[in-house]
């Protein structure tokens, strides 16, 4: 959940892990014995549409959290970018884009010198 944005946004893969969880209970309790729990469909149905309301809700509420923390740049990767001028520009760039303030960059090395092409 607290990974990197794509795998906490698979929210299509939550909502069929959550109906795949739904369906095993209502095989348990109308398959396994049927006489001995008595619940009606209404009440599996309601489950299901609350636990899919109330799981994705949380998900979306941590999620905007997580990103407002980010874009204050509390919760920032701290980076060293290493490459040529060419490349680590390009990199700055790309990160300054980034609208989270994902990343910290603590510096830099080119390595088209002579000096930083050992190292």
């Amino acid at each position: 959940m607290y990974g990197n944005r794509k795998n906490r946004r698979q929210y299509f893969r939550l909502i069929k892990s959550l109906i795949f969880a739904q369906v095993i209970l209502l095989f348990l309790a109308f398959l396994y014995e049927p006489g001995s729990v008595v619940f009606s469909r209404s009440t599996f149905l309601l489950a299901w549409l609350f636990n899919l309301i109330f799981v994705l809700t949380g998900r979306l509420i941590s999620e905007a959290f997580i990103t407002n923390i980010r874009r204050g740049g509390s919760l920032s990767h701290k980076i060293f970018l290493v490459g040529t001028h060419q490349h680590t520009l390009v990199a700055k760039i790309v990160l300054k884009l980034n609208r989270n303030k994902e990343y910290k960059i603590l510096g830099e090395v080119d390595l088209s010198t002579r000096e930083n092409y050992h190292r």
